[in-house]
């Protein structure tokens, strides 16, 4: 009968420890980021990014204060703090991570709706610079990249 109830228990812990790994490896993350470059190497596609962080409003406003980068204005006799167009990019650190794309990644890119077959892999590694984007990572592989709309 003991030994009935142990091979229950280690049953249900092998069932409990195979859910959590199964969840654990099926997460996603999201980060900000600023690609440095775009490239293929032994067959595989790759990204080196920047991870940032991309405040708004008034937690823009504060790290802007922090870093002496706010705009100050009078407006009735208050000193008033604002940074341009609303937003706030952050790097305080600054390690470049080389990422491997999964298989067959979905690519969100704002750029003119004329261009066909936009969304595509060929046409963000032409046009990847000076952008903002959002890399939806799941088993530490790109599987989205998301070009963030800068005002």
């Amino acid at each position: 009968m003991a030994l009935n109830k142990l091979f229950i228990h280690f049953g249900l812990l092998i069932i409990f420890i195979n859910t959590y790994i199964k969840h654990e490896s099926q997460q996603t993350t999201e980060q900000y980021s600023l690609i440095l470059k775009v490239y293929t190497e032994n067959g595989k596609n790759y990204l080196d990014a920047d991870y940032v962080q991309y405040l708004i409003g008034d937690k823009a406003i504060e790290e802007a204060k922090k870093n002496g980068d706010a705009d100050a204005f009078i407006v009735d006799g208050k000193k008033i703090y604002a940074v341009p167009n609303d937003y706030y990019i952050v790097n305080k650190n600054k390690t470049i991570r080389k990422i491997e794309l999964s298989y067959n990644p979905k690519f969100n890119l704002l750029i003119g709706e004329n261009l066909k077959g936009s969304n595509t892999f060929e046409n963000f590694k032409k046009n990847y610079h000076d952008t903002l984007y959002i890399l939806r990572l799941k088993n530490n592989k790109i599987i989205e990249v998301k070009e963030v709309f800068i005002p």
